[in-house]
């Protein structure tokens, strides 16, 4: 019996791993530019890879990434804002669409609370930049309440994002599901829960799976583009961690 269910786990990761694909409801991600909004420089990698990558490829032009802190907690924050210049170009993202807040309210920091109202005023900001130069952005992409790892820059993204959203009705908002460790970082294991979800996709819940070379490509910008941040513990993540491989998606508003 644990062989038959390690053999269908597999198999199963084999076609999550195939697939460069989302489930029903990704046309909701592909019709309008979308900004995804996060913590950190490499954050748009480490987590969100796959739908990145999924959306700037088919999408030109229409990927806007908003990097709320330039992670300075290291002294680094000059270094990792050219840095995830670097890594959009990875995924054909132009620098123009590419913003990194400096702001005194939105420091790198486990224990700094950042202001709810800086975080929705830096995405006004994007959205209104973006409509100046002719783009139209009418979704956003952040973490969920949980920010996956329960970091507080990134929950604070969701709050942000959330009560902007909620003061400009017709934004919509898909947040990045957090999962338990076990998911986090057993691949087989998830491959299993990834492939139910994807089969039953919906508007409201889309499912993005990177096949091997989305996943190079998502390789290639953490490793070669980041490299300030390849410390032993990110490589550990690039080899096991679901996120670099899949994305479960939720529709919040």
């Amino acid at each position: 019996m644990n062989w038959l269910l390690i053999t269908i786990a597999v198999s199963i990761a084999g076609i999550t791993f195939a697939l460069n694909a989302a489930s029903p409801g990704h046309e909701q991600l592909l019709d309008h530019d979308v900004l995804f909004v996060f913590a950190h420089p490499d954050d748009e990698s480490m987590f969100f890879g796959p739908t990145v990558d999924f959306v700037s490829r088919r999408r030109h032009g229409g990927v806007h990434l908003l990097c709320l802190s330039n992670g300075n907690a290291d002294g680094l924050g000059a270094i990792r804002a050219k840095e995830i210049v670097e890594a959009a170009s990875r995924y054909k993202i132009p620098a123009s669409n590419v913003h990194v807040v400096e702001d005194p309210k939105l420091q790198d920091g486990m224990r700094n609370t950042w202001s709810t109202t800086a975080v929705a005023s830096a995405v006004g900001s994007a959205i209104e930049s973006a409509k100046s130069a002719g783009r139209s952005i009418s979704l956003v992409i952040t973490f969920d309440g949980y920010g996956i790892s329960g970091h507080a820059n990134h929950r604070a993204c969701h709050r942000g994002v959330i009560d902007y959203a909620r003061e400009h009705r017709g934004l919509r908002v898909y947040t990045l599901d957090s999962v338990n460790i076990l998911r986090k970082y057993w691949t087989l294991l998830d491959a299993t829960f990834t492939y139910l979800t994807y089969r039953w996709g919906s508007e409201r819940r889309v499912v993005v799976c990177a096949d091997h070379r989305a996943q190079a490509r998502i390789r290639d910008a953490m490793v070669e583009a980041h490299k300030s941040q390849m410390v032993w513990y990110r490589q550990i993540w690039i080899s096991l961690s679901r996120y670099m491989s899949t994305n479960s998606l939720r529709r919040e508003l």
